[in-house]
């Protein structure tokens, strides 16, 4: 407590996620009076779900998990949308944490308590916002003012839509912005270790999965598609799984639903007396649906944005805007236009593109620079990559025209205005989402 400052500042945080969470610690420890509402009782917070988390993320942050909290990463294999022809995740992947998303929750939860005010079940009705300023909130509709809003209430957040829209952060979220997700898991038939697999696009789904739980009793089975899931497509992604991982029982032990944000990021993220955070602002990878690993890093930034703010107007904030996008939001930007392009290809194409050969681990390998990381690593294999892509010439000058697009995503991401000037950020924020929004 020897670096705690003085401070007066009120901060009211908007959700029990896991940014807002380690805000609220780590603002309380310098004491910042904070006040987080949570709509969910303290027992309904998370759910016993595992995502890859790199170990860094959490060494950058300070954190020490509990050793009861994740497993080593599975290295996943990725089938094409026929089902059968598949291509190896990278062996780095394997340096990564599955963590726990519930037992996360908890343990933010117990290091925010001991520094805060958390109080469950509590949703408040709107913001307070007073000439274009964020000033509080209405709680049963009682005011309770403050200096700064933290927004962390998630994907469906009603108060971004609530600021003043010169601060543009009205973005509509469309019906392909978020997977409807099914994560259930399932008895095995035996303790005896399975493969992770990973299906891409079959009939009728985004992504389907089947990998071992932390229990090696279980399997930890995954169906998600955009728009709806209901029990008719549960069942039937659960047969096709089935069909192809025959150690998997009908029994289901536990199971959960949820909405996943896989959207490109939020342009903008602060306005006077305001700031958002996660799946409200969409930081979820795009091509995994995680933020954990990407929402901590923005919460550490908005942590030492606030301790250097000389108040909270958009003006000030503004930093925590420019170093979330170089810290991953260029990136993010960047895998969206990437995917969102490979998800247009004809489908016998992308069918062909991994089950023929042409994508092989000496090519991957050679793609990611890591090929003397790989002891079976074959220069004829590249060459038959090559040789075989020359039998769709139309298809390999789409795949690289989605490259040089990608290439450019980042890039103009990476032109976000370095200070808070609002028409700057308004041509700017308009070129991004038409950018995104394009051959939709």
């Amino acid at each position: 407590m020897q670096n705690k400052t003085t401070t007066n500042r009120k901060i009211i945080i908007l959700g029990a996620g896991i940014g807002g969470l380690y805000v609220a610690g780590e603002l309380g420890k310098l004491g910042y009076s904070v006040v987080v509402y949570e709509r969910r009782l303290r027992h309904e917070l998370g759910y016993p779900w595992a995502d890859s988390v790199s170990k860094d993320t959490f060494k950058n942050v300070d954190i020490t998990l509990p050793d009861d909290s994740y497993i080593s990463k599975q290295v996943l294999n990725f089938y094409s949308p026929s089902g059968y022809g598949y291509i190896k995740q990278a062996q780095r992947a394997s340096k990564n944490l599955d963590v726990d998303r519930k037992k996360l929750i908890e343990y933010l939860i117990a290091l925010a308590e001991e520094h805060c005010d958390i109080r469950f079940g509590v949703i408040p009705d709107r913001l307070i916002v007073e000439d274009e300023k964020v000033v509080g909130v209405s709680v049963y509709g009682k005011a309770e003012y403050c200096d700064l809003v933290i927004d962390s209430s998630g994907l469906f957040s009603p108060y971004r839509l609530q600021i003043p829209d010169k601060f543009l952060m009205n973005d509509e979220l469309l019906p392909r912005d978020y997977l409807m997700t099914h994560r259930g898991y399932y008895r095995k038939e035996n303790d005896t270790p399975a493969p992770p697999n990973v299906y891409l696009m079959p009939d009728g789904f985004s992504v389907l999965w089947c990998k071992d739980a932390d229990n090696p009793a279980l399997s930890d089975i995954f169906i998600s598609n955009f728009t709806t899931l209901n029990k008719d497509m549960i069942d039937s992604a659960f047969d096709y799984i089935r069909a192809r991982n025959s150690y998997i029982t009908n029994e289901c032990v536990s199971h959960a639903q949820d909405a996943i944000p896989v959207r490109y990021p939020l342009a903008t993220i602060v306005a006077d007396g305001y700031a958002i955070i996660g799946n409200a602002a969409f930081m979820t990878k795009p091509t995994s649906g995680s933020g954990i690993e990407n929402t901590l890093t923005a919460a550490a930034i908005l942590t030492d944005v606030i301790k250097k703010a000389a108040d909270f107007s958009a003006s000030s904030l503004w930093q925590y805007a420019v170093r979330v996008n170089i810290a991953f939001g260029a990136n993010c930007f960047m895998s969206y236009i990437a995917r969102s392009r490979f998800q247009m290809l004809d489908r016998d194409d992308l069918i062909w593109l991994f089950d023929s050969g042409v994508l092989n681990d000496s090519l991957l390998a050679l793609a990611r620079f890591d090929w003397k990381a790989k002891d079976d690593f074959q220069i004829k294999n590249v060459l038959d990559s090559v040789s075989l892509a020359r039998k769709k010439p139309e298809f390999i000058k789409q795949i690289r025209a989605i490259l040089r697009k990608s290439a450019k995503a980042q890039i103009l991401a990476l032109r976000m205005p370095l200070s808070y000037d609002n028409e700057a950020i308004k041509a700017w924020k308009l070129e991004y989402n038409t950018y995104a929004r394009s051959e939709e």
